[in-house]
């Protein structure tokens, strides 16, 4: 049996497809995870997430393009066309995701700042009550010791008299 050249050649462009969508994932996970500045153990489960997500995405372009097994020359393709997509495209995905994660914290930063806002004012009003009912309680103390020198300035001169 003979492979015409048709079919070699679309096994050619899975292969080629397959690495470029396993090569985009890994330009949006690195972007997040530098955006993210994960530690060594969570970064461990992002890379074995990442690669998880590659063998779904394997099986994936093969169950919607033919649904023959994958090849060695189709991952020979697929290795390649992950390594042209890092080379050609995989900066500007980078770019371009850090600039979509810089908006997302952009648009949420009003809820962040209010949220902060509101729980610095709170805390500033409770800070404000309390330093008002203790210096009220000063005052009372105040006007008490007060009170006993008066008591004790009125028994010294009734004694003087």
């Amino acid at each position: 049996m003979t492979v015409s050249a048709a079919v070699q050649l679309m096994a050619l462009l899975r292969g080629l497809l397959t690495g470029g969508a396993c090569g985009a994932l890994a330009a949006v996970m690195n972007a997040v995870r530098e955006r993210l500045r994960m530690g060594r153990g969570l970064s461990m489960v992002w890379d074995l997430l990442f690669w998880l997500l590659c063998g779904l995405t394997v099986v994936l372009v093969d169950l919607r393009m033919g649904g023959e097994p994958f090849r060695g020359p189709q991952l020979i393709a697929a290795v390649c066309g992950l390594v042209l997509y890092l080379l050609t495209l995989g900066r500007l995905t980078e770019r371009l995701t850090g600039l979509v994660m810089t908006g997302i914290r952009f648009a949420l930063s009003p809820v962040f700042f209010l949220g902060r806002g509101l729980r610095l004012y709170l805390g500033a009003w409770a800070e404000k009550a309390r330093s008002l009912f203790l210096l009220g309680r000063r005052r009372l103390r105040r006007r008490s010791s007060a009170d006993r020198v008066r008591k004790k300035i009125r028994k010294n001169y009734k004694k003087m008299l």
